[in-house]
């Protein structure tokens, strides 16, 4: 495949070079004078009137191309990779909270479950990363002990607030529950 692309790039440069753009030469005398070209009459019939050549035009627009692609296909590719990263995080705090729901045959304990759970792996994530912040400002401790104790960190005040916000919710769901009857 790449002989191909070679190949294709050496003959689009052997179409964009134009005997316009090359020097003259003129021999006198046993002198050899170079001589640039006469812009003002084209040699070739593929030369604009500003002297640009369409044959480089088409290799710069080629190339962006090639460029443009390239980044398409990374920005894909990231964007492919996070989505999957996140669904089977997704999935496993999900499927624990179905299990729990049909254990208890309860779908309030199932979202009980979810929330807390899904607190508890945002809080290790924030919980990490700020201790990393704070460590690489205030340089206390070795990376893997900032990280290990932002995790736990982490962990405890996610739990912390997802007790907290299952709380809330059910008082608003019992509250608009109530207001909704009446």
């Amino acid at each position: 495949m790449k002989p191909l692309f070679f190949l294709i790039i050496l003959i689009l440069l052997g179409i964009s070079t134009s005997p316009a753009n090359c020097q003259k030469v003129v021999h006198s005398n046993d002198t050899t004078v170079y001589q640039p070209s006469d812009t003002t009459e084209p040699s070739s019939s593929d030369e604009l009137e500003n002297g640009t050549s369409p044959g480089l035009f088409f290799m710069a627009m080629f190339g962006f191309g090639i460029m443009f692609l390239g980044v398409g296909c990374g920005i894909a590719l990231t964007f492919i990779v996070v989505l999957v990263i996140s669904v089977l995080v997704s999935i496993g705090v999900l499927s624990a909270a179905v299990i729990v729901g049909l254990n208890k045959k309860s779908y309030t304990a199932g979202f009980k479950t979810l929330v807390v759970l899904g607190s508890a792996v945002g809080g290790i994530f924030l919980g990490s990363a700020g201790f990393w912040v704070l460590n690489k400002i205030m340089k206390w401790w070795p990376l893997e002990t900032a990280l290990i104790s932002g995790a736990l960190a982490g962990l405890i005040g996610g739990l912390l607030f997802g007790y907290t916000c299952w709380y809330v919710l059910r008082r608003l769901t019992g509250y608009f529950k109530s207001k909704l009857k009446t």
